[in-house]
């Protein structure tokens, strides 16, 4: 029995703006999440599918840090985050959405996955995500995790899309993970006629300059 406690809080704050000749309801919203979990010896219960997750920026709020039932995360920590979103007043379409924050910590992580040294680092690294709808056709989408500490990116993704109609989608998307992986994908599907399609994809790694993938 694992006792959990988190207290969730949101300031929303908006302003009328105008930008390149459009108007926007702006907002900024600060968040403060606070958990407190109390640590308890699980070793004695089997890892069976069990797993640290990626971390990104949904992790800063999630109450256990393991993927799985096996193990339940021992915490005391706040994650300080805050977004802010363009809004056309006119429709409520949400334009632009950008967010970042980090967590600390204030004790070590005992509770860790095969016996594993407790984790003692008094903060994580910064997650930030971004979205855009600046029109119908074009949506983007990126997500970054960057090291305070040593001022590197330590992975990042990125994704444009075209999507003019049904069955009109074109995709160019990148992918980083640092010391591991620089890649490129472009993929499409496109009518030429109400019966034919073409159907495309290129993949492409950056660091070894060759196609993985066509």
């Amino acid at each position: 029995t694992t006792p959990v406690f988190s207290l969730d809080n949101t300031l929303y704050l908006e302003r009328d703006l105008s930008l390149f000749g459009y108007r926007y309801t702006q907002t900024l919203e600060p968040r403060l999440f606070y958990l407190y979990v109390k640590g308890e010896n699980q070793d004695d219960i089997p890892l069976f599918d069990t797993s640290e997750p990626t971390f990104s920026y949904r992790e800063l709020f999630e109450e256990n840090r393991f993927n799985g039932t096996d193990r339940m995360g021992d915490a005391n920590q706040a994650a300080l985050a805050v977004t802010t979103r363009f809004i056309d007043p006119d429709t409520g379409t949400e334009r632009v959405r950008a967010s970042l924050g980090q967590l600390y910590y204030f004790a070590n992580r005992n509770v860790t996955l095969n016996s594993t040294a407790p984790q003692t680092n008094g903060e994580s690294n910064m997650a930030g995500e971004l979205e855009m709808a600046l029109s119908r056709s074009w949506t983007g989408k990126a997500d970054l995790i960057w090291d305070p500490h040593d001022y590197t990116t330590e992975r990042a993704n990125a994704r444009i899309q075209y999507h003019p109609g049904f069955r009109k989608i074109a995709n160019l998307s990148y992918r980083y993970l640092k010391n591991e992986q620089s890649q490129v994908d472009a993929s499409i599907l496109w009518p030429l006629t109400p019966a034919w399609h073409v159907i495309g994809r290129w993949y492409y790694d950056l660091d070894d300059s060759k196609r993985l993938e066509t």
